[in-house]
């Protein structure tokens, strides 16, 4: 089966780091993760960070997420996060 990847919208965190921010549907929904510093080599959306299961997402309640703990780049806010849940 075929992913299908819909752009949501894009984030910038508190370091100034844009995120292409999708949502994919195969065997589930997901929201992924692009850092869209890298698009060379990788997605038209850059490289993929991280990956949640929607309902996961959705559960996130006034905290940012640490997309992968080894890269400090790859962190979103708070607000990043409200923002997503809003228009999903």
């Amino acid at each position: 089966m075929e992913t299908i990847k819909t752009l949501i919208c894009d984030v910038t965190n508190d370091k100034g780091v844009k995120f292409n921010v999708t949502l994919e549907e195969n065997e589930g929904i997901n929201i992924v993760f692009y850092d869209s510093r890298y698009t060379k080599g990788f997605t038209k959306f850059g490289q993929s960070v991280s990956g949640y299961d929607i309902y996961t997402f959705l559960e996130v309640q006034g905290t940012g997420i640490n997309l992968c703990g080894h890269v400090q780049d790859w962190t979103v806010t708070a607000n990043n996060v409200r923002k997503i849940q809003s228009l999903i």
